[in-house]
């Protein structure tokens, strides 16, 4: 897609996430600046014999001859940053929140990558060629998810990133809807929403009806363990079983990779829980469970007891 005026073009292209799950990575370009915003990884499907991960061929970048790339994260789940340190090359500007910062720095780490990364929460407007782009606050089942207004010289997108419109979400900060509502008060060129299962008619109860629901099952069975991956409802349920003196398994599938996500959420001060909380989970036992377990292509959390 190509969108001009006198000035110039904007070229709007997506390699990913469109009409399946994961694989979120859209370039925009204007001059020879470009911007991608995410660059996720998708997990194979049933005919993919053979691959272990699916993302994003960024061939074009290269061949177009862009000469400048930066990277917008817009949160840190592994189908919007799971692919960045295959796609990213040379040292690129990388934008992103705190909790993703922190899981893209181990990522890149790992493999021995570097970045410039940028903390796009605590500024305004970050700028990055002819793209002025400010973060604004979304709900959704990760710390630090943002929805991005991008102004260009043609007019302004919005970029909504993964979002949940939850009035009592489960970390107490719902979506900042007023700001969207400004930017769509003076006129936005182009929207780009997550349309995650939004054919389906009604919508997603809140989160706090889990957390009511998780309260009401560690009052019955006090010697009840949990076994979460993802931030928020971590550090909800560390909550519960505070109160309630029951425990927490800290895994997941791989195990070592939700450590490192707990490590990094516990040092940006997202989870501070005493040791004592925390149990292994290979020696649980006979202790009653409750997990939240996430399949490959699956979105939504199946309660599972055993």
């Amino acid at each position: 897609m190509t969108v001009g005026n006198g000035s110039g073009l904007l070229r709007v292209t997506p390699f990913g996430g469109l009409g399946e799950i994961g694989l979120n990575c859209l370039l925009l370009e204007y001059g020879d600046a470009a911007i991608a915003i995410d660059c996720g990884l998708m997990f194979p499907e049933l005919h993919m014999l053979g691959i272990d991960l699916v993302i994003p061929d960024l061939g074009y970048v290269q061949r177009s001859g862009i000469g400048s790339l930066g990277f917008v994260m817009t949160h840190g789940h592994e189908d919007h940053i799971g692919a960045l340190r295959t796609c990213c090359g040379p040292p690129r500007p990388i934008s992103r929140s705190p909790m993703a910062g922190g899981l893209i720095a181990e990522k890149l780490r790992e493999h021995g990558l570097s970045g410039n990364p940028v903390s796009i929460s605590s500024s305004p407007a970050l700028g990055h060629g002819a793209f002025a782009i400010e973060a604004i606050h979304m709900t959704h089942s990760i710390v630090d998810a943002v929805a991005l207004a991008i102004t260009t010289p043609v007019g302004t997108l919005i970029h909504s990133g993964d979002f949940k419109i939850d009035q009592t979400p489960i970390d107490d900060v719902p979506s900042d809807l007023q700001r969207l509502a400004e930017y769509g008060a003076r006129g936005v060129l182009l929207l780009l929403s997550d349309s995650t299962n939004a054919e389906h008619e009604g919508y997603t109860p809140s989160g706090a009806l889990g957390v009511r629901q998780l309260g009401s099952d560690l009052q019955r069975d006090p010697r009840r363990h949990l076994f979460f991956r993802r931030s928020p409802r971590t550090s909800t349920a560390l909550h519960r079983c505070w109160n309630c003196r029951s425990g927490m398994a800290v895994g997941s599938s791989p195990s070592a990779q939700f450590e490192r996500q707990h490590q990094i959420a516990t040092q940006l001060g997202y989870l501070q829980f005493p040791p004592s909380l925390f149990a292994d989970i290979d020696e649980l036992g006979s202790c009653s469970r409750t997990m939240s377990r996430y399949s490959p292509r699956a979105v939504r959390a199946n309660r599972c007891r055993h």
